[in-house]
């Protein structure tokens, strides 16, 4: 996931400090599995900026999250 928000056009791309923050917040959260409700609810942990992350929401996060899926699969 972090992959290919990374290659994404950000403003600010997630380093491996947001990276280390983002699993932090999915584990405090207990998610088991990646899905659309646990990204979209600790994006903000990934992206520092509030333009990324409405843009990442509004155009990019299903198919961020296809994406990751395949890669992991």
């Amino acid at each position: 996931m972090v992959q290919a928000l990374r290659r994404d056009d950000l403003f600010k791309r997630p380093g491996v400090a947001e990276t280390l923050d983002w699993a932090l917040a999915l584990s405090a959260l207990g998610a088991v599995e990646l899905d659309l409700d646990a990204l979209n609810g600790t994006l903000g942990v990934l992206l520092k900026y509030e333009e990324d992350v409405r843009r990442v929401r509004e155009t990019a996060l299903p198919k961020l999250l296809e994406e990751a899926a395949a890669s992991a699969g």
